[in-house]
């Protein structure tokens, strides 16, 4: 039985992929959020994704070597910045496409560009800041993403290009407990225990609480089984040593009890359904 208390599932999932020149213009998923195992309580239920870290290694050979722009100490950030963007937007250049898909969207939506440019031997970009200004991205459970070479005027990747992209998520799941079931009747018991093995309470799967006290002057010794043995199991000590069954230890079985050769003891008890 489960406990019918909050429960959260954590797992860390490498993203690792790469795009040559046989993927075309296709869509790659690169990460999707994941069930958890089948072995588990829904194994239907998937988990939601916390993109940390998104990086891409770019390296384009199919085109000139595109040179650092020439930046004064005199140039004003305006300046800096048009010429940065130039550089990036206005050479020859590949294109990256990042996309996200959910239900509502119908299908893949592009959400940014990273323009691929030849700088040797080659050069490194943070795809996440084109995802979230944030310290980490969230990824709905019905969400995924994407990327793709698009075509911006100087083709796809060739023979001797290769993107490749890596990070990782942080995968968390949540299953809120099911609703509690509420003790709705009781049964009160007295025992006369000596030291022949007596059964205290039957097997019974609608247990919800049972409680198990030594009013008398023996002790007890209680097992979860029909046979307890004297100094064996679960030791009530006289005149008030007590065990209780609940949420935190179902158990639904049979209980027997024993006191030591010679002796007895009354036992008092209340079991819940």
């Amino acid at each position: 039985m489960s406990l019918l208390i909050e429960q959260t599932y954590q797992r860390s999932i490498q993203v690792l992929d790469r795009m040559t020149w046989r993927d075309y213009s296709n869509i790659k998923t690169i990460y999707e959020p994941g069930y958890i195992s089948a072995f588990d309580l829904v194994a239907s239920t998937r988990f939601y994704g916390y993109v940390t870290d998104l990086r891409c290694k770019v390296n384009i050979k199919s085109l000139p070597e595109q040179q650092l722009p020439e930046i004064s100490i005199g140039d004003t950030r305006t300046a800096r910045v048009n010429a940065v963007r130039d550089m990036e937007w206005r050479s020859p250049r590949k294109q990256l496409d990042i996309l996200l898909r959910n239900p509502k969207s119908g299908g893949w939506l592009d959400i940014g560009s990273v323009s691929l440019l030849n700088r040797e031997p080659f050069y490194q970009v943070n795809l996440l800041q084109y995802l979230s200004d944030n310290v980490a991205f969230a990824v709905a459970n019905d969400s995924a993403i994407g990327i793709r070479i698009f075509n911006a005027g100087y083709g796809l990747l060739d023979d001797d290009d290769e993107v490749t992209v890596w990070g990782s998520v942080k995968e968390e799941l949540t299953l809120l407990p099911p609703a509690e079931r509420v003790i709705t009747h009781t049964t009160s018991y007295s025992w006369e225990v000596t030291d022949q093995p007596i059964i205290l309470l039957g097997n019974n799967q609608e247990r919800l609480q049972a409680t198990i006290v030594n009013t008398g002057t023996g002790s007890a010794y209680l097992n979860f089984n029909t046979a307890a043995q004297a100094g064996l199991g679960i030791t009530l000590v006289p005149q008030g040593g007590s065990y209780e069954i609940n949420l935190t230890n179902p158990f639904k079985g049979t209980i027997s009890a024993v006191c030591n050769q010679g002796e007895s003891t009354t036992l008092s008890g209340l079991e819940g359904q």
